[in-house]
């Protein structure tokens, strides 16, 4: 807990939390291989590369998630993870912190 509080307080003070920007929606694919499933994730609200590790960093962190990555230049997020442990709601919540937002979702 400690440590995320320290990574949010960092981002604060180097103003990589900003306001969602309007931008173009997304496609989120999610389909499951075995006891894992896989979602990729359009993401608005980054400011900056550091906010795009800040929320991988906090992703990685939830029970049940087995991988994440992130990449602000495309905005996107993919996470694997396993549906017995995790939803995708919790998942898409951990980016909430950084005042970025997951802006649209379908499954293929």
């Amino acid at each position: 807990m400690k440590t995320w509080i320290s990574l949010l307080a960092l981002f604060i003070v180097t103003g990589c939390v900003g306001q969602p920007s309007p931008g173009e929606g997304g496609v989120e694919k999610t389909h499951e291989s075995g006891d894992l499933a896989f979602i990729e994730l359009k993401i608005q609200g980054m400011t900056c590369p550091s906010c795009a590790t800040g929320i991988e960093f906090a992703l990685k962190q939830i029970n049940g998630v087995v991988d994440a990555e992130v990449t602000y230049e495309e905005g996107r997020g993919k996470v694997i993870y396993d549906p017995s442990a995790v939803g995708e709601e919790e998942i898409i919540e951990g980016v909430k912190p950084f005042k970025a937002e997951v802006v649209a979702r379908g499954k293929t």
